[in-house]
């Protein structure tokens, strides 16, 4: 592993921060950006992992990026290599207090993860083994003596039963995706990263089932947003990210809709030109710091 990789936390992308669309959308951003590799998610018991458009975010009404399973672990590797069984990701590393913040350009605020759960965790970092945040945010998970709240047993809970729970629910902490430690395995051994999952999101076999689905409230308040979204998920091939016959990310009826059609054209140029540009580049194959396309401002769900 590069020193550049092993100085930050590793992080897996699964929805739309597979793209520099999704990372450098404006006025929210995802943190800097270290290194970052193309790498594949299989569930940990080797049954084939789902991807979906299942989680809702409340904060920015719309469908977002879900796995099917949190027992999860990811593996850096080129394309050719990828299992069948997996689905294809995007695996970036960001400096430590990037993922340690709570506040507005942190991991903890672009995932949505619940902040009284990272506040619970990262008020007892100095209290748990020695380790990078993900391998302390593994101790945490199974330890029993740090972060008696309501949060945190929430949090081990779900990510005891590892299946998104029926019928689906509202984090009681808010928020949508809850931070998962797993299992990462690169050409130079073996480490934790960290994962977004959400625990009570719903399984759609494509977009437009979920934008058909009954209203129980969850309605995008403005469909060019969650078609800026499809695209900032699927850009993510012209990086070498794959969607295979697992994986519901990709839906050719709501990418002929008038919104995505409107957007794709604008933004497929831009990917292109940041991909061929030497400040930007190939996701997968970087090892330099992201630049700001503008002023930061806090980073957003998925």
């Amino acid at each position: 592993m590069s020193a550049s990789r092993s100085a930050g936390e590793p992080i897996v992308a699964h929805g739309a921060r597979m793209s520099w669309a999704g990372l450098l959308r404006p006025g929210d951003e995802f943190p800097p950006i270290i290194a970052s590799r193309l790498g594949v998610l299989t569930e940990e018991s080797g049954r084939p992992l789902r991807r979906f458009f299942g989680s809702w975010s409340a904060r920015y009404r719309r469908f977002t990026s879900n796995l099917s399973a949190a027992r999860v672990q990811a593996e850096v590797a080129m394309p050719a290599r990828l299992p069948d069984r997996g689905i294809d990701c995007v695996i970036h590393w960001v400096a430590p207090r990037a993922l340690r913040e709570l506040g507005p350009g942190s991991v903890c605020a672009g995932d949505g993860w619940p902040s009284a759960l990272w506040k619970a965790f990262t008020s007892e970092i100095d209290s748990l083994p020695p380790g990078s945040l993900a391998e302390k945010l593994r101790a945490f998970r199974d330890g029993r003596r740090q972060g008696r709240t309501a949060a945190v047993a929430e949090w081990r809970e779900a990510l005891r039963e590892g299946r998104p729970r029926s019928p689906a629910g509202a984090w009681p902490a808010g928020g949508g995706w809850i931070p998962v430690p797993a299992t990462l395995r690169t050409q130079d051994g073996t480490t934790t990263c960290i994962v977004s999952w959400d625990p009570y999101g719903r399984e759609f076999p494509s977009l437009g089932d979920a934008l058909r689905s009954p209203d129980d409230g969850r309605e995008p308040a403005d469909l060019g947003g969650q078609a800026r979204y499809y695209l900032e998920c699927t850009l993510a091939r012209l990086h070498g990210v794959r969607f295979g016959p697992r994986d519901a990310l990709r839906d050719r009826e709501f990418a002929r809709s008038p919104g995505v059609r409107k957007l794709a054209a604008p933004l497929r140029r831009l990917e292109r030109e940041r991909i061929a540009s030497s400040r930007f580049g190939r996701l997968g194959r970087r090892d330099a710091p992201a630049p700001s396309a503008g002023p930061r401002h806090r980073v957003g769900a998925r």
